[in-house]
């Protein structure tokens, strides 16, 4: 009795569950957003309608064509007032059967000649997009559950068919379009007939589903039901099965998944017959998957019913192959977004990484890079009813392609290459076999920080269109002032452009830090568009860590693009501050030591807010700018709270030293294991020479005239009277000021070198010159003579003769021109043959050929003859008038005749002197008392050029 309560209450109490589980599923439904407040609630994407075609319709065998199902709802639709525009791709409001489809537009619309919205298969390509499928989870283990259409796939094709290519089905008498599970890319196995008596099974395999398929082709699908059903009331006219292959004893898919393959290729299908009860033979067909993700919520809502929690985002990431490769890759991630753009959780994203394809399969015979991209979907399976299935783009293929990335740099401690500026890793992308407290995630409190946001703009036709920026800046970090010292007083960043050829840089300036409603910092900017191939836009933010306690963690904080064709996220890395290391000295920071003696630095670390201290702690010294780990004792004991060191330096005359004679700094510092970097403590040592390079000369004061030259002089050596070789020497020279260097090229050893060095006038200003001089061994530095150079500057100076400057001819005689020259300091001139006299006559038809004459006493005698003089009476006429017109011929002429007279000595120069010679136009007149006159005319080219006469 007591058995049969216990079941009838085990029974009421399984009902009264089942029936609050029912009525939770139904509330669940009854809470579910309607497709208007979906719709209006759609996150912010592109402007997509000019770069996409929408084919209206597919023929078919019989009877009306196929619709397609797809259609633009464009930005601020009176029913959805929606903020974008979406392509709704299945409509709950639909037949049962529906296929959608639409593709990139392939060439310009306004040039044919010109590609347009294409994927080109030689460059990286991203596909940043919101995913809407509509207000139902599936659940094929669910009896109860609800129901929802096929799913979509992302398409890269190269069908012949180009905008028309869809699913159709394999038998060449049922080729319409084919729905279901096909998603409208894979082929489908659905006949309606009896296979012919010719075909047989063979290997696994019935109909060619391939040749049914979009060709030349991968999808991506993101499929909403599993489809597993081997037949379906035992018939051919439907096709259940494509997700019904296993492997291993597993199914090769679960639950709703996203995987790919090759649609027209035969080895992504197999086929399979079974025998009814009755004996009738029917077909079913399975798909294989690659890159599988499993059991995911691509349909309806999971915890969350609101409209935030609608839309899922996608993207995908295509990597070209190297040359002479056909081996690209994908990386596909889902549900990586929330709706305001920030980061999910990098351990909850849904993701495959770098999955090797095929893209010979995609560019077929005809081996085009340039193929189309696109979205298909379907419904109709026997599972499935029409469902609003939508999409809004952020990112498309050959539109606008960018990456935007973001990295950190702590400024203060050292990269693996020894430098500073080691690149932080984000925490949140941490793989699980990894520790937080890898140094690769961690900083020190007070360390100097770099932020970097970097967009590279990879291809597109059309460019982002202007860019917005909103920067959340990451907590427990200070940006302020003086961080780079290289920056402008008010300035804690920069933006930089660069085309690859010139960077244009912008300062971000301290004021631009504003808060947002949370009080939370950000930043707003406007940073322009990016077009160009490569072009890369890069803002740089300096801050410092500043943790109120330690360690703490850091988190993402996000970062916007937008654009009218391009918007994006970033997330800054997520970071871990630690205690901060301390060094303190318990030593002199002043020490003066001996040439031969070693010596010792000692002080103390530890960690500022009381850390224990790091075994693997390490200290280096920087010794006249060059560091090495250093030598001698640190001594950290177990749960210490510091550690002493105490550093052996070897003496400036031990051959591996770095110390030189004279004043050194050495900075010592440590870094423990977490890549902590301390302050430095700076040391001053004083290396006590053992000898003095000296310098001597007899002669300091020099004069000479400009043209001339001098020597400078000195004698070398040490004071004790070492050997040296002079290569070794470096003799510097400041010369008013200037410093010039100069090494002896003799190579055996000395105990003192004369060292000489012309000096020439035309080298030194005209006045006092000085020239400081000293030498250097790559040790030590002698002391300086002080020379001083007096140089004198003296003129070659011309004199006219004045009353031969001006003059005014009345006869053909030669005419003399008269003056004198001398230097300015009424030196002798030197040269043998004397100064040159150099004069060009220029007159009314131009400038004669200078003529030159040499004197040695310092006078200007010059004979200038009428361009006539020596001409012989009875010369040919012609000729005469040769003479006459040659502007060229030397001599004086009829009206002005100016002479420029210059004196040169082959060093000077003189100034010039100008002589006026005028020679009046004289009329000739015969007269005779003969009253008998014959006139004879000489004519040239039938005009008369003279005429004499004879009486």
């Amino acid at each position: 009795m007591k058995k049969k309560k216990l079941c009838v209450i085990t029974l009421a109490l399984f009902f009264i569950s089942f029936l609050i589980g029912f009525l939770e599923i139904n509330n669940v439904l009854a809470a579910a957003p309607t497709k208007e407040e979906v719709y209006k609630a759609a996150p912010e994407g592109i402007d997509v309608k000019e770069f996409l075609t929408l084919p209206e319709e597919y023929s078919r065998r019989e009877g009306e064509p196929f619709k397609n199902q797809a259609t633009i709802i464009e930005k601020g639709n009176s029913t959805y007032n929606n903020p974008t525009e979406i392509i709704q791709m299945l409509d709950s409001g639909g037949d049962q059967n529906q296929i959608a489809a639409f593709w990139g537009t392939y060439k310009d619309p306004n040039d044919n000649s010109k590609y347009y919205n294409y994927f080109d298969l030689t460059k990286r390509q991203t596909i940043s997009a919101w995913i809407y499928l509509g207000d139902t989870f599936y659940d094929e283990t669910d009896p109860e559950s609800g129901k929802t259409s096929d799913g979509i796939a992302l398409v890269i094709q190269n069908d012949s068919r180009g905008d028309l290519a869809i699913a159709r089905g394999a038998q060449e008498y049922f080729e319409d379009p084919a729905y279901g599970e096909t998603l409208g890319v894979w082929g489908s196995g659905q006949d309606g007939y009896d296979p012919p008596s010719n075909k047989t099974v063979l290997s696994g395999r019935t109909f060619d589903l391939d040749k049914s398929a979009i060709q030349n082709s991968i999808a991506l699908e993101f499929d909403t039901i599993r489809n597993a059903n081997k037949f379906v009331m035992y018939t051919n006219y439907i096709d259940d099965f494509f997700d019904g292959l296993s492997t291993s004893g597993s199914n090769m898919v679960k639950g709703q998944h996203i995987a790919f393959g090759y649609p027209g290729e035969s080895d992504t299908y197999e086929g399979f017959m079974e025998t009814s009860f009755l004996g009738l033979e029917y077909f079913h067909y399975g798909l294989n998957h690659k890159g599988q993700i499993h059991n995911l919520y691509l349909s309806g809502y999971d915890f969350d019913e609101s409209t935030d929690n609608s839309w899922r985002h996608i993207t995908v990431d295509y990597t070209p192959p190297t040359e002479g490769s056909n081996a690209a890759h994908i990386s596909y991630i889902y549900n990586d977004k929330n709706y305001d753009g920030t980061a999910k959780s990098y351990r909850n994203w849904d993701k495959r990484i770098n999955q090797e394809i095929d893209i010979s399969k995609i560019k077929g015979d005809s081996g085009n890079t340039k193929v189309r991209w696109g979205f298909t979907a379907a419904t109709g399976s026997p599972n499935s009813v029409p469902k609003d299935y939508a999409i809004l783009f952020q990112q498309m293929p050959n539109v606008a392609n960018a990456d935007a990335s973001t990295s950190l740099y702590d400024l203060s401690q050292y990269d693996s290459s020894g430098k500073l500026g080691r690149k932080i890793s984000d925490l949140e992308k941490k793989e699980t076999t990894e520790s937080k407290d890898d140094p690769k995630f961690n900083v020190s409190n007070k360390d100097k920080l770099r932020f970097d946001y970097e967009i590279i703009y990879n291809s597109g036709f059309t460019g982002t269109g202007e860019l917005t920026t909103v920067i959340n800046l990451p907590e427990q970090v200070d940006f302020k002032l003086g961080i780079n010292e290289d920056l402008a007083d008010d300035t804690i960043g920069q933006i930089i452009y660069s085309d690859g050829n010139n960077d244009k840089t912008t300062d971000i300036s301290v004021s631009d830090i504003t808060t947002d409603a949370d009080g939370n910092q950000i930043i707003n900017l406007k940073l322009g568009a990016l077009k160009v191939e490569n072009e890369k836009l890069s803002i740089q933010l300096y801050g410092q860590a500043n943790a109120d306690k330690t360690s703490t963690t850091v988190a993402n904080k996000h970062i916007s693009y937008k654009g009218q064709y391009y918007i994006d996220d970033a997330m800054s890395p997520s970071f871990i501050i630690n205690d901060s290391l301390e060094a303190e000295t318990t030593d002199e920071l002043t020490k003066d030591v001996a040439y031969e003696d070693d010596f010792n630095l000692s002080g103390k670390l530890k960690y500022t807010n009381g850390s224990k201290m790091d075994s693997d702690t390490k200290v280096y010294t920087v010794i006249n700018g060059k560091t090495r780990l250093a030598n001698g004792s640190l001594m950290i004991a177990s749960d210490e709270l510091s550690a002493d060191f105490d550093i052996s330096m070897i003496s400036a005359s031990t051959n591996n030293s770095w110390l030189k004679v004279g004043e050194n700094k050495v900075q010592v510092y440590a870094v423990d294991s977490m890549n902590r970097v301390s302050n430095s403590i700076e040391y001053t040592i004083n290396v006590a020479d053992f000898t003095n390079l000296i310098i001597t000369s007899d002669k300091l004061d020099h004069s000479l005239y400009t043209h001339q030259k001098s020597s400078l002089e000195a004698t070398l050596k040490y004071d004790n009277d070492a050997d040296f070789y002079p290569s070794i020497m470096v003799w510097h020279h400041i010369i008013n000021g200037e410093d010039f260097t100069y090494i002896y090229d003799k190579n055996k050893p000395v105990a003192s070198l004369d060292y000489s060095r012309e000096v020439l006038g035309t080298d030194l200003k005209v006045g006092k010159n000085t020239i400081d001089v000293y030498v250097t061994d790559g040790v030590r530095k002698s002391n300086t003579l002080t020379y001083t150079y007096d140089v004198l500057e003296k003129e070659l100076i011309a004199k006219a003769d004045e009353s031969t400057q001006n003059i005014t001819v009345d006869n053909n005689d030669p005419v003399t021109l008269l003056g004198s020259f001398y230097y300015s300091d009424n030196s002798k001139f030197t040269s043998t043959d004397g100064s040159k006299v150099s004069y060009v006559i220029k007159t009314e038809l131009g400038e004669q050929d200078p003529v030159a004459v040499y004197n040695t006493e310092g006078k200007i005698d010059l004979r200038i003859k009428p361009i006539l003089n020596n001409v012989t009476v009875g010369i040919d006429f012609n000729d005469f008038d040769k003479i006459i017109k040659d502007s060229k011929h030397p001599g004086l002429r009829e009206g002005k005749n100016e002479i420029y007279v210059t004196v040169q000595d082959g060093t000077y120069k003189s100034n010039t002197l100008v002589y006026t010679i005028n020679v009046p136009k004289l009329h000739s007149e015969i007269t005779t008392e003969s009253p008998v006159i014959v006139a004879r005319s000489i004519f040239h080219d039938n005009h008369p050029k003279y005429t004499y006469y004879i009486y």
